[in-house]
């Protein structure tokens, strides 16, 4: 049940050694337009001074109802289930501790929820934000509001965790939670599980930035070989594991995507080449 008193929005920011980048994701949360939220960050066994970090801003802004959580590192799927069980909010809104908003973000994401109450899930277009001052907008070219196709979206996910915005009974009524123990491509699993029952959405502003390439750069995306393991993985869940409604994705479609997953293995490759050799 959701507290009257609660905020609408509990933002969740899980982080480990993100000294260097805490403050601009914070920033950007408390320049918001919207702003009745509650910041709930998550510590996933930092040993840099991040957890300070974050009790300092914590005092400097206590109008901002930041919860400091602390656990051993776990990865980031146990962070994000722990910031969502203590998520008082009718709606969690996911910021990685590396990326940032634009200050209208959560604004345009209430509006369009509350105009079209089916959906369960919105994402925005984001901006990918380089320290060489590179950038490019994720998707050029896309109508005003594009709805999600949970059979597309077994081929291409179209939105990325830091731009999401989902009703926190995704959790808490239906049980798909993001997957413990998985460090690659438990995004995806976690918005495929979402859109094969559920309405889900993309705003075409880029209103959220990410600071670096989304693969072959930094941190977990850097490991190109673990995200096809576990892109592989997922297909492997989906056709072997039933979801909340006893359903399994088909296993021949499971083997075609399988090979597919190669193919987008080969391509991330090759762009990633491409972009060292033009640094």
């Amino acid at each position: 049940m959701i507290d009257g008193n609660a905020p609408l929005i509990s933002v969740v920011i899980p982080y480990y050694n993100r000294q260097g980048t805490l403050l601009r994701a914070l920033d950007s949360v408390r320049m918001q337009s919207f702003q009745n939220l509650e910041i709930i960050t998550v510590d996933d066994g930092s040993t840099d001074g991040s957890y300070e970090l974050v009790e300092q801003y914590r005092v400097e802004f206590p109008e901002l109802k930041v919860t400091n959580l602390q656990q051993a590192n776990a990865g980031p799927s146990a962070a994000r289930n722990a910031g969502v069980r203590a998520a008082r909010g009718k709606y969690i809104a996911f910021l990685d501790s590396d990326d940032s908003w634009r200050p209208e973000k959560l604004k345009f994401q209430i509006e369009r929820m509350n105009q079209e109450p089916d959906l369960m899930l919105v994402g925005t277009n984001y901006m990918v934000l380089l320290d060489n001052g590179d950038s490019r907008i994720a998707f050029p070219k896309q109508q005003q509001f594009l709805r999600g196709s949970y059979r597309r979206m077994l081929f291409k996910v179209f939105v990325c965790i830091p731009s999401t915005l989902v009703d926190r009974e995704i959790f808490t009524k239906y049980g798909i939670w993001f997957r413990e123990g998985k460090n690659h491509a438990e995004d995806s699993l976690f918005f495929l599980q979402v859109a094969r029952h559920f309405s889900i959405g993309r705003l075409h502003e880029p209103l959220t930035c990410i600071h670096k390439q989304m693969y072959g750069d930094d941190g977990l995306t850097a490991d190109m070989k673990g995200m096809l393991r576990n892109d592989i993985d997922n297909c492997r869940i989906l056709a072997r594991e039933p979801d909340h409604c006893g359903k399994r994705l088909n296993p021949v479609l499971a083997q075609f995507l399988i090979g597919w997953m190669y193919l987008k293995h080969v391509k991330r490759v090759l762009i990633t080449m491409r972009q060292n050799t033009s640094s």
